[in-house]
């Protein structure tokens, strides 16, 4: 199943951020599998960042919940808001490429 994960904003913590950052990249790393799109949500290319969202391959929506909340980010409390929607392919035959 594929789902899509919005997050707000961050909370306003630079040192947590800070520390959380590494972690944070190391997990969409090891989960790229799962997780082959992690991405800034911009009104403009150089605007500040009003959310993320990634797209989730899992095999529940239980699962794909799992792997939003053991992000780092989630678990240091950076992440200010989280929605997850279930994803249903126009073209399911088709893989699209990033």
């Amino acid at each position: 199943m594929l789902f899509l994960a919005r997050f707000g904003p961050h909370a306003d913590k630079p040192d947590v951020f800070k520390a959380s950052l590494e972690p944070h990249l190391e997990y969409l790393r090891q989960k790229a599998d799962a997780v082959p799109l992690s991405a800034t949500m911009r009104e403009t290319e150089d605007a500040p960042a009003y959310g993320f969202v990634w797209l989730v391959k899992a095999d529940s929506r239980e699962e794909a919940e799992r792997i939003c909340k053991d992000d780092p980010f989630y678990q240091a409390g950076l992440r200010t808001s989280f929605e997850l929607y279930h994803l249903t392919k126009a073209l399911p035959d088709v893989m699209a490429s990033i």
